[in-house]
């Protein structure tokens, strides 16, 4: 069973989002709300888990439904299809530039690619400043069942 980590209390016992991994840094470990947050998707090149990549990844931190504390976390995309991860990056890109939340909006800058992965970061305007999400796409493509 997965353990899913509780994100944005809103009382009674209730959480507004469950985290798929919670990154703390040994100088704030002591700090409750000090941590960066890695969102995980699948992605196959279809415009199905594209929207996804964005809709229910990207918008969890643009929407502020996942907190921020240093303004910076991670978008990563399992890549379990062989896709040109580049051309990829430009669709979901067009995708969440075409949202009417202006909020939504933002361009990839590459970062850097190595072996089988591709990293770009994205900043976002955020109704509490901004917030620099980074987008890293692995392709596990050569390790999935067919």
């Amino acid at each position: 069973m997965a353990a899913f980590l509780a994100e944005n209390y809103a009382g009674s016992g209730q959480h507004i989002g469950r985290v798929d991994i919670r990154i703390l840094l040994k100088s704030d470990f002591e700090k409750d709300d000090a941590y960066y947050i890695t969102e995980c998707k699948r992605i196959d090149g279809s415009s199905d888990l594209n929207k996804k990549y964005v809709k229910e990844g990207v918008a969890r931190f643009v929407t502020e439904k996942y907190s921020s504390y240093y303004g910076r976390n991670i978008m990563l995309g399992f890549v379990v299809k062989k896709i040109d991860i580049s051309s990829n990056v430009k669709l979901i890109e067009e995708i969440q530039n075409a949202d009417l939340s202006q909020q939504m909006h933002g361009n990839f800058e590459f970062i850097e690619s190595k072996d089988v992965t591709e990293s770009y970061k994205c900043m976002y305007q955020i109704q509490s400043g901004e917030i620099e999400l980074c987008h890293i796409f692995s392709d596990y493509s050569s390790i999935m069942e067919k």
